[in-house]
């Protein structure tokens, strides 16, 4: 590429100032909000299966079944279904319920609640995951520091049996 200077439109200051600051948002960008993981589905998260109430997840690219049935084998429910049948089921449903714009405002106002909720709810459960960890990283560091200190073990074991008991 060969570089015509009578043609550019601004100096290479602005340039230059211009660039450094699409890469200080390319990194802001990179991080926080931007990077906080969304559904990859249209209905990921609201699904639930009709015989436990746990939820439901993909099982293969093109199938969602109940969560619990597979995972953890809790629920006898191994049924399956398309998910383009579900959606273009819910959203036909959705199309022919809400005509009034009153009430499709009103589902919309709610089903971002929901959403909303649903991810206050996560963000919440690993900010309190976080807080744990370190509690533990600084019990570990104290039973460490006992043991180096020359603490029998005998004195620590029970210690060291509660940090790793579940709060």
């Amino acid at each position: 590429m060969k570089e015509v200077p009578d043609l550019r439109i601004v100096d290479q200051a602005t340039w230059d100032a211009v660039k450094q600051k699409q890469g200080a948002l390319n990194k802001k960008a990179q991080s926080g909000f931007w990077n906080a993981r969304r559904p990859k589905n249209l209905f990921s998260y609201l699904i639930k299966c009709v015989e436990c109430g746990g939820g439901c997840s993909s099982v293969n690219a093109t199938q969602i079944g109940c969560s619990s049935a597979r995972n953890k084998g809790t629920c006898s429910n191994k049924l399956t279904i398309s998910r383009n049948y579900l959606e273009e089921d819910i959203l036909g449903a959705l199309q022919g319920q809400l005509m009034d714009p009153e009430l499709c405002a009103l589902f919309c106002k709610e089903y971002t609640e929901h959403l909303n909720r649903l991810r206050r709810t996560r963000i919440d459960a690993t900010a309190d995951q976080r807080k744990e960890l370190a509690k533990l990283e600084r019990e570990r560091v104290r039973i460490v520091e006992a043991i180096e200190g020359g603490l029998p073990a005998e004195m620590v074991r029970d210690t060291m049996h509660s940090a790793s008991q579940p709060a």
